[in-house]
């Protein structure tokens, strides 16, 4: 950290792991009442993409605002599939798994 370089991310990960799942907690909190839950996972993962791509890039890349711009965005598609992925998932495992 002397040199401005941290390396591997080192204890810098507890904060660009953590935050994103906390801007997760906090998309889900604020769309409580979705019915389906279909939206609440597509926001959450946009949320904890967006969340971490912007934690990576102001601690470590440090890129300029267009291409920030542009991976912010890809984040944010990526997460939201994920997340729609992930409701699906969820959803065929409801339905054939008896607990």
């Amino acid at each position: 950290m002397a040199s401005g370089v941290f390396g591997t991310h080192g204890i810098l990960s507890i904060v660009t792991y953590t935050l994103p799942g906390i801007a997760t907690d906090l998309a889900f909190w604020a769309l409580k009442r979705d019915e389906t839950g279909k939206i609440r996972m597509f926001t959450g993962g946009v949320a904890a993409n967006i969340c971490g791509t912007l934690l990576s890039n102001l601690i470590f890349f440090r890129l300029p605002l267009v291409p920030l711009m542009l991976g912010l965005c890809a984040a944010a598609l990526s997460g939201g599939l994920g997340g729609l992925l992930a409701w699906k998932i969820g959803a065929v495992i409801k339905k054939n798994v008896r607990i």
